[in-house]
């Protein structure tokens, strides 16, 4: 009941939280790996001083927000997020805000070597990595002393872009193809061009045939997600809520070959389909002057007759509509 009280006084603009957010640099042993977790969650109103595109990164136009504030008493349900191919944990901070707003904490975690600043080819070829750093982070989170108390451990929620989209579809039970290095066409546009023969005799593909399931998380919503190497068969294995968004003018993951068919694939999936020429950056958060000298043109070129703005707004009530929903 409470939840459903909070989601009215959001939409009708009566209250809203204000956000808070916090930086979690942590490292599993068991995998010799870094995980990185931007974590952003409801405090209270009108009490700090707000932050606005805060200077620990200025790729992006963040949200207003306040850095390590104190969350707000209660319990709130958990979405873990996950970047696309050569993203990072905070470039899609703007759906953080509008799940922050609507009562949810959100926990972005970033893909040690799958990012802007630590891209690594082979990283990039053993994205079960990627699974395994989700299922990681929520344990982490949940043991967190600061946050644990205020997660509620039995509605937690996914979110992911892109490659993260495909993430979320390994955690949510579907399995990859027992891979090997001589059936990968280098000529892919799914292969970073640096990829050579030698590093794919090197990676031992079988251990992408694992089950990477976690059951803690409850649905799914994934944003232009790859389906790339998935066995379809394994795509019965998903019994979770599953949210797919795409834009017919996606022309780096095209609908009808990943999104559109993974939806077709699952019986009981939903499919938003925005009809427009908004393309595969449309989900990521509106770069900064600062980011426009850093990064590529095509992370932030938008089509003319696409509304960023608008189209973000409602992809965010599309996911906060779900995840109330589901969770």
């Amino acid at each position: 009941m409470l939840k459903y009280l909070l989601f009215f006084l959001v939409s009708t603009s009566l209250f809203a939280f204000e956000t808070g957010v916090k930086t979690f640099r942590l490292f599993d042993e068991t995998r010799d790996r870094p995980v990185k977790i931007e974590v952003w969650y409801p405090i209270e109103q009108g009490k700090h001083e707000i932050v606005q595109n805060d200077w620990w990164n200025k790729n992006w136009v963040h949200m207003d927000q306040v850095r390590d504030a104190e969350i707000l008493d209660g319990t709130f349900p958990l979405i873990v997020m996950s970047h696309g191919h050569w993203g990072e944990r905070r470039d899609r901070s703007w759906i953080a805000e509008d799940l922050v707003e609507a009562g949810y904490i959100v926990a972005s975690v970033e893909h040690h070597g799958n990012t802007w600043d630590s891209d690594d080819p082979e990283f990039f070829l053993t994205p079960w990595y990627r699974p395994q750093d989700i299922s990681y982070a929520i344990t982490a989170l949940l043991n967190e002393e600061v946050l644990s108390k205020s997660i509620d451990h039995d509605r937690i929620g996914f979110c992911g872009f892109s490659l993260g989209g495909m993430t979320g579809i390994w955690l949510a039970g579907a399995r990859l193809e027992n891979l090997k290095f001589d059936s990968i066409d280098l000529s892919s546009v799914e292969l970073p061009r640096i990829v050579l023969q030698a590093l794919l005799e090197k990676v031992d593909f079988e251990k992408c045939a694992e089950s990477f399931t976690d059951e803690r998380i409850k649905s799914y919503l994934l944003l232009a997600p790859s389906v790339w190497g998935f066995n379809t068969n394994t795509f019965s294995n998903i019994t979770a809520p599953m949210h797919i968004i795409v834009t017919r003018g996606d022309i780096v993951l095209a609908p009808e070959s990943h999104g559109l068919f993974l939806n077709e694939c699952l019986p009981h999936s939903e499919l938003t389909l925005i009809d427009s020429l908004a393309n595969h950056n449309i989900y990521l958060t509106e770069i900064s002057e600062v980011g426009k000298e850093r990064l590529p043109e095509w992370v932030y070129e938008t089509h003319p007759s696409v509304d960023r703005k608008e189209t973000q707004e409602y992809i965010g009530k599309v996911a906060t509509t779900f995840f109330d929903k589901t969770l």
